[in-house]
């Protein structure tokens, strides 16, 4: 009898699972929100705002829209959700850009494709989170023209902002410092032909493996979780491993595996 409640104990517990889940993702859905306004002279003259507004990602990490309202709020432009854009601003008449980390990719305003002001769209003056949540839905996207970012706007916005989450990416390269630890410090294969040393060293490979494997999960969960670039955490990640393998080359022991045939008899 015991055994027979504890299963269906077991049973209603995995089926509460889904709900409590359901109830965590309500709780801590929220409504769009923007941020880094501009200023920004439009084509006619006026002055306008762009903007970056973020969706809600619910389970990960939210996802963000350029953009472009008239002098009056109204909006004008929108481009399509990217997981990353960084806004860049300047010149006189001052005029704005994003760049888009995930593809690499530049976001130019466009005005022959601008939506005028008395379209269905709500005014952004509208009170309230319709307006959030008009501009955020949907893929359709209008205002804006997208190309291909040359080298070197490639190098300054990544390293801009690399230099605008210095812990972040120091994070990134401490794991990528661990994962070269793991790879290429302390795994010669040793020279005793004794059993239970060549048990035990294979022992240490499996858990170096799996601890490397983790590392590399946790860098997965970070891309789901929190907005970042592709370009400047692999940087990060590799710088990691150079300074490793730097410090083993002029200090270190050579930690390459030995081949079972090169071992002396």
């Amino acid at each position: 009898m015991k055994a027979k409640h504890g299963l269906r104990f077991l049973i209603l517990l995995l089926l509460s699972v889904p709900s409590l889940t359901a109830g965590n993702i309500v709780a801590v859905a929220h409504t769009p929100y923007m941020t880094q306004t501009e200023r920004l002279t439009l084509p006619d003259g006026e002055q306008g705002e762009i903007r970056l507004l973020h969706g809600d990602g619910i389970l990960f990490s939210d996802s963000v829209r350029l953009l472009v309202l008239d002098g009056r709020g109204r909006p004008l432009a929108r481009s399509g959700k990217y997981s990353l854009i960084s806004l860049i601003c300047d010149g006189t008449p001052r005029s704005c850009r994003g760049y888009v980390h995930d593809t690499a990719g530049v976001l130019t305003i466009d005005p022959s494709s601008f939506r005028s002001a008395d379209t269905t769209l709500p005014s952004a003056s509208v009170e309230g989170d319709d307006f959030m949540w008009s501009m955020e839905s949907g893929n359709e996207s209008w205002g804006f023209a997208a190309r291909m970012a040359s080298p070197s706007e490639i190098v300054f916005r990544e390293s801009a902002f690399i230099m605008e989450h210095p812990y972040l990416h120091g994070s990134v390269m401490g794991l990528g410092c661990l994962t070269a630890v793991l790879a290429f410090v302390g795994t010669w294969r040793p020279t005793h032909r004794s059993r239970w040393l060549h048990t035990l060293w294979a022992f240490s490979i499996l858990l170096r493996a799996m601890t490397a494997a983790l590392v590399l999960y946790l860098i997965f969960a970070l891309f789901v979780v929190i907005p970042l670039s592709l370009v400047s955490t692999l940087l990060s990640f590799t710088v990691g491993i150079a300074i490793v393998l730097g410090i083993r080359k002029h200090w270190g022991r050579s930690a390459l595996i030995v081949p079972v045939s090169s071992v002396p008899p």
